[in-house]
């Protein structure tokens, strides 16, 4: 019998500990929900005020317009300067 009492008090200490490992985590699981539902609604939140006022958009094509202004300029300058100068221009890139 007393080797009974001996396990029954070592079950209700690792209860003990496990309910005090899961108090002592719960504010790392709370706050991880917490971030990913801040992350989710502001998601949201951009992409619906990107469809209204079409940002991406904008600036997919001034990003498309500026490559292709500094291609020409690659190509204005490999055009205008002197073989040794590219040789150092092309080199930086």
């Amino acid at each position: 019998m007393l080797h009974l009492n001996i396990i029954g008090n070592k079950i209700k200490t690792l209860k003990f500990v496990g309910g005090i490992a899961i108090l002592l985590s719960a504010p790392i699981v709370l706050t991880t929900f917490f971030i990913i539902a801040i992350g989710i609604s502001l998601n949201v939140g951009l992409n619906t005020l990107d469809n209204e006022m079409g940002l991406s958009a904008s600036l997919k094509e001034k990003l498309r317009i500026a490559l292709e202004q500094e291609q020409r300029i690659k190509e204005w300058n490999s055009q205008h300067t002197s073989l040794f100068f590219n040789l150092f221009s092309n080199a930086s890139s």
